[in-house]
């Protein structure tokens, strides 16, 4: 199902994840539906990449608030981020520095296309919807 709605305003001190079982595959890239509302924001937005299965971090990086483009895909390239087959990672949003006009959001799809796979997480609870998100790897070389 397509995207549908936001998720409503990624202020300071709120945390919006979404959780996927890997493939073992290298990530190198995610793909994100944010809303701008229209603006340019220049809070700050910080995405972590954590393997829940045995909850080490595996990636930490920022993204160029300020550069993204209202309803639409961002791309965030990655460097090449071995996940393990079968294990589940959160790939988690903090916004900082956001005030009333400046900050930005995250489309999701409809309620009740959430699987036992694949689910967002807002501020610590489970929600019955996924974000509209996007995981690109390639098989691993030894």
């Amino acid at each position: 199902s397509g995207c549908v709605a936001v998720i409503g305003p990624i202020e300071s001190g709120h945390r919006v994840s979404q959780v996927f079982r890997s493939t073992g595959y290298d990530i190198y890239r995610i793909k994100i539906d944010f809303a701008t509302y229209a603006r340019t924001n220049r809070s700050s937005m910080t995405m972590n990449i954590t393997d829940l299965t045995t909850e080490k971090k595996v990636y930490t990086g920022s993204i160029d608030v300020a550069s993204l483009d209202d309803n639409a895909l961002a791309s965030i390239d990655l460097p090449n981020i071995h996940t393990e087959a079968d294990h589940v990672y959160e790939v988690s949003f903090s916004a900082e520095g956001t005030t009333d006009s400046d900050f930005i959001t995250i489309y999701h799809s409809e309620d009740g296309t959430a699987t036992d796979d694949f689910y967002a997480i807002i501020d610590g609870e489970v929600q019955s919807f996924s974000l509209c998100f996007y995981v690109y790897g390639d098989e691993p070389t030894t």
